[in-house]
């Protein structure tokens, strides 16, 4: 598979990524490859089935409202405290 980036992505673009990305519980790069696709016509590629190695699959999925709570409850570590870091 290829790798390329994207430069000059529109603010506009970019957010409106970002919502599908959350609305979907998808990585940023799995919404992208997925809207991609469905542009362009054509079907994405199927991963290779494997067994998961982690406890993801046995852990109940978290509701829309968790989601945000939790993403509201985390918020604040997405600031940087610029004082710690000189």
């Amino acid at each position: 598979m290829n790798t390329f980036t994207l430069r000059r992505i529109p603010l506009s673009v970019e957010r409106s990524l970002r919502r599908i990305a959350r609305e979907s519980h998808q990585s940023l790069n799995k919404t992208a490859l997925d809207l991609l696709s469905k542009a362009t016509g054509v079907e994405p590629e199927e991963k290779p089935s494997h067994k998961r190695r982690d406890i993801a699959s046995a852990l109940p999925k978290w509701t829309d409202d968790e989601y945000r709570e939790f993403q509201r409850n985390t918020k604040i570590f997405d600031s940087i405290d610029k004082e710690m870091w000189r």
